[in-house]
């Protein structure tokens, strides 16, 4: 906003206001104005903020729902410049810390920063949850680029095929997920294109197989038009 002399009437516009709110832990009232994905809610929050979170090329907002205690990682300039402190003596610093910790041992399960419902993570927290185990296959041209990443997930395991000319044939990556996890993995999996193939589970075999279908179908359909 600086370098182009634009004001955006963001939540940035309050940022530090916001970083007291999250050390004095107060609850605010914040305004999502925007909202890209299918429902395209818009609404007004009543919030903990947690903690401010960079990732690829944006900020983000770590929160906790003032009521539910729902956790939620939301995109800091998709909230207007709305900002209301909602109580004068926040709460203590040990809760904070609290539901920090729970966030973030969430985020290390996840493939992203998706928390999931509130049934989700109370499942979740409690063990109750079940991890679904998924499979890819990646090829030659991307191999490298797979085997380097032997952090990506704490849940993971690269498993090379059989040796051709010295080099595995293949590399299987193996990670087992949460199922509020599964969108934000297909992303990344779907970026390598051709040199990635699911093996398990069927489900995710099937979307693959239809990603690749229609994007086919797109390409036909622009080269008859």
């Amino acid at each position: 906003m600086m370098s182009q002399s634009k004001y955006r009437e963001t939540l940035f516009e309050k940022i530090e206001a916001l970083e007291s709110a999250i050390i004095k832990g107060q609850a605010i009232e914040v305004f999502r104005c925007r909202n890209p994905y299918k429902n395209g809610n818009t609404k007004y929050l009543k919030i903990y903020p947690l903690q401010l979170i960079y990732v690829n090329i944006a900020w983000y907002l770590l929160h906790e729902d003032y009521k539910s205690g729902q956790l939620g990682v939301s995109r800091l300039d998709r909230f207007s410049d709305h900002f209301k402190i909602l109580s004068s003596t926040g709460r203590s610093s040990n809760l904070q810390v609290k539901s920090l910790q729970v966030a973030h041992h969430l985020l290390k399960a996840s493939w992203g920063l998706k928390l999931g419902t509130e049934e989700e993570q109370k499942l979740e927290r409690c063990g109750q949850s079940a991890f679904i185990e998924v499979t890819v296959r990646f090829f030659p041209e991307v191999m490298e680029f797979i085997l380097e990443g032997d952090k990506r997930h704490l849940k993971q395991e690269i498993r090379e095929g059989p040796k051709q000319d010295g080099k595995p044939a293949y590399v299987d990556y193996i990670v087992k997920l949460p199922e509020r996890s599964l969108d934000e993995f297909c992303r990344w999996v779907y970026g390598f294109m051709g040199n990635a193939e699911f093996k398990s589970p069927p489900k995710l075999v099937e979307h693959h197989q239809k990603a690749a279908r229609d994007l086919l179908a797109r390409y036909n359909s622009n080269n008859l038009g």
